[in-house]
């Protein structure tokens, strides 16, 4: 951007699809310098950008430039917030300033040549705090520091658990055994055979038996029987037939 020297102005810059309007002293040339991702847009003044780079692992933008003299360092870091460290030239600086309203960060280095400057916003993660150091000697009394935690001391803290050190907390949960399923037992009746009909002995052939012949008055044949039966009648009538007769003849006399 060219401009009028001592000129403040408003300078748009479209960035991720939005216009960020940017109010900057427009005093000879600015280069302006995007870095979508970050949400960053870095403008220094009177000096040529000549290298810019971010470094994911230590959250630092990276800027060379060349100019010439001092001039001011303008950097917008929407959603960053304040950087942890700048560093011009290899030395941490602390004099910049930082707007939360406008979210720019002004500076100023001294050109002549390239030179570079780096803004970090990576904070290191705190180291381990180390390991309480069991007192020698049973806890008794005497040495130097503090107490250290130990088991026994009525207080379940660190590593301590209630495998470790039931004295401090408590008692393990007994963990109740699963219950074993029941197996249902059914039982299938036996089938008791069914009884035979009891076996009918089989006629004996005609051949073999011998005809039954029946009998009728005093043993005899039917036949010869009942011949006999009807003579004694027919005899018996005749009887009575002449005495009856021989009777109406007495009676006639």
């Amino acid at each position: 951007t060219q401009a009028t020297p001592g000129n403040m102005q408003g300078v748009d810059v479209l960035m991720n699809g939005e216009t960020v309007t940017l109010n900057l002293d427009v005093n000879g040339n600015r280069d302006i310098i995007v870095f979508p991702d970050q949400n960053i847009i870095v403008s220094p003044q009177n000096a040529s950008v000549t290298s810019a780079s971010w470094d994911a692992a230590t959250e630092a933008l990276n800027i060379e430039a060349d100019g010439t003299g001092t001039q001011e360092i303008v950097v917008y870091v929407n959603g960053n917030n304040e950087p942890n460290t700048i560093v011009v030239d290899g030395t941490a600086i602390s004099s910049w300033v930082y707007d939360d309203t406008t979210k720019m960060i002004t500076f100023t280095m001294e050109f002549g040549s390239i030179h570079g400057f780096l803004m970090s916003w990576y904070t290191a993660p705190a180291p381990p705090a180390p390991a309480p150091v069991a007192p020698s000697g049973g806890g008794g009394g005497g040495g130097g520091g503090g107490p250290a935690y130990y088991c026994g001391d009525n207080q379940c803290l660190n590593t301590e658990d209630c495998t470790s050190c039931a004295a401090d907390c408590g008692e393990c949960p007994v963990e109740e055994p699963a219950a074993a399923p029941i197996e249902e037992t059914v039982t299938v009746p036996e089938e008791v055979p069914a009884e035979e009909p009891a076996a009918v002995p089989e006629a004996a052939p005609a051949e073999n038996q011998t005809p039954l012949t029946p009998t009728g008055l005093f043993g005899l044949e039917a036949n010869t029987a009942n011949v006999l039966l009807g003579l004694l009648m027919l005899g018996a009538l005749l009887s009575f037939g002449f005495f009856y007769n021989k009777k109406l003849k007495n009676r006639n006399k």
